[in-house]
């Protein structure tokens, strides 16, 4: 063999060797080599969107105004509830001031969560505008919510209600959770009196035939039963929304506290258990 013949094999071997090693490599790094070759690896799926769902309800027992307060004080009670008991924060941004921006110059989300509306209350479409409710909730003083034991300020929920006055009806759009709770409430508001209370979903009713629905949403309060509470005194109702072990217990005290009160003894009689003050008959 000419010496021209092997110096041209010689190139030839030295280029399939080099093509050889390149795909190799670009196998080796996930790029595509044909059309059965490795893709890299899948794309991440796209987070699942929360769920929004309307209803409409028209009160044919109760009053609408009534009906739409309620939902939006027992709803206001509910999202600080879940505020409540939701674990600790971690992470960046972990213990910082509510409203405080998020590193990186972002906005922060808007208050009462997904189109939520401004905190303590629901919006109305086109009756007043502003916050509803500032009614008394749990026995307290109105705008202090009975939130799981402790009064306080509620932030606000998610769902947005409205009313429409010409049909009387009210409209819920809102987180499912949400929408739930506020069919199951107004089940039980349009109920009539003189019929037994429903079984529902997402509360828990009582019917007090002794005691006031206020006093026992205080104590509620006082004990910090881990629950969000609606008073309903001129009903006679007690609306009741937590874990299942909170509202076992609750509904425990509602047995004891709804009961007549007996005629208790003259004072004399009564055993004493500390010496009387002086000056203090």
């Amino acid at each position: 063999m000419s010496v021209t013949i092997r110096h041209a094999w010689h190139l030839a071997a030295i280029a399939v060797l080099g093509f050889a090693c390149g795909t190799s490599a670009t196998a080796f790094a996930g790029g595509p080599v044909g059309k059965g070759g490795p893709k890299g690896p899948p794309p991440l799926p796209e987070p699942a969107s929360k769920g929004m769902q309307t209803r409409v309800f028209t009160p044919k027992n109760s009053d609408p105004d009534d009906v739409l307060r309620a939902i939006s004080e027992l709803l206001d009670s509910v999202a600080a509830l879940d505020q409540m008991l939701m674990p600790e924060p971690t992470g960046p941004g972990a213990g910082m001031p509510p409203g405080t921006p998020p590193v990186g110059g972002g906005k922060s989300p808007a208050p009462g969560g997904l189109g939520g509306p401004a905190p303590g209350g629901s919006q109305l479409g086109g009756v007043g505008g502003g916050p509803l409710g500032g009614g008394a909730l749990g026995g307290l003083p109105p705008g202090l919510g009975m939130i799981g034991g402790v009064g306080g300020q509620p932030n606000g929920h998610a769902a947005r209600l409205a009313l429409d006055r010409r049909t009387g009806s009210i409209v819920v759009r809102g987180p499912a959770k949400e929408v739930q709770i506020a069919a199951d409430l107004f089940k039980l508001l349009d109920t009539p009196r003189d019929e037994p209370l429903p079984e529902f979903k997402s509360l828990r009713a009582f019917a007090l035939k002794h005691a006031s629905a206020g006093d026992v949403a205080a104590l509620v309060n006082d004990l910090e039963i881990a629950t969000a509470v609606l008073a309903l005194d001129e009903a006679k109702l007690l609306v009741v929304v937590g874990p299942p072990d909170a509202v076992r217990e609750l509904a425990e005290l509602v047995s004891a506290l709804d009961a007549p009160v007996k005629k208790a003894p003259d004072a004399e009689k009564r055993k004493k258990l500390f010496p009387a003050e002086k000056g203090v008959s």
